[in-house]
């Protein structure tokens, strides 16, 4: 609908749309995080971070994107809600203070996501077709980094890292041109996997 009826479809100024419906788009986002640092000792020191995020959004289209007379001119509304968490706990050798400079670390982060959608008859005010979805993730991680510099200008890098992932997901479809049937779905899968690493480096000049 946004390209004439005429070969240049490169310049931009040819293209037009016309529209029965005001296109809205309204987005809110919030959040906050905390840092929390703790010398338990001289060689020591313990990390906090917290974190927490919302966006909420709201966007209508005109469906077809030109001027529909009633009762076809439809529209398309779609919510969508997410927020996330996170917290992390870390805790690190001073660098230099021992042989071996090391860190330890395990941090968990859910996110979760809620959306719905319609397609509207603006004419009868009736919901044609609605969509909706729920899906979360929940990760945890743990890690180990260890540095040892076994010659002045030798050291050897020795870590891993294990994450594991949950998913679920929830989801209904609804079509009034097949009465009150309602789809619904379900999938949940979750995974872990390890990484290992090792690194020996040397120092030149």
């Amino acid at each position: 609908p946004y390209v004439p009826d005429n070969p240049k479809t490169d310049r931009g100024d040819d293209l037009k749309t016309a529209m029965d419906v005001e296109n809205i788009f309204d987005q809110k986002s919030k959040g906050a995080a905390l840092r929390i640092g703790w010398n338990m000792l001289p060689k020591w020191a313990l990390n906090s971070v917290t974190g927490y995020r919302s966006i909420k959004s709201f966007g209508r289209f005109d469906s077809d994107l030109s001027v529909t007379p009633p009762p076809n001119s439809t529209s398309y509304d779609t919510w969508v809600n997410e927020k996330d968490y996170f917290q992390e706990l870390r805790l690190t050798s001073t660098p230099g203070e021992l042989p071996v400079d090391w860190i330890i670390g395990a941090a968990y982060q859910r996110l979760t996501e809620n959306n719905y959608n319609r397609l509207l008859s603006n004419d009868l005010n009736l919901d044609l077709a609605k969509t909706s979805g729920e899906f979360s993730r929940d990760t945890y991680t743990a890690y180990v980094d260890a540095l040892w510099r076994f010659l002045p200008t030798w050291s050897v890098n020795l870590g891993g890292r294990y994450t594991k992932e949950n998913y679920k997901i929830d989801s209904a479809f609804y079509n009034m041109a097949f009465g009150t049937n309602q789809t619904q779905g379900r999938y949940s899968t979750d995974y872990g996997k390890f990484l290992p690493k090792l690194a020996i480096s040397k120092e030149l000049g």
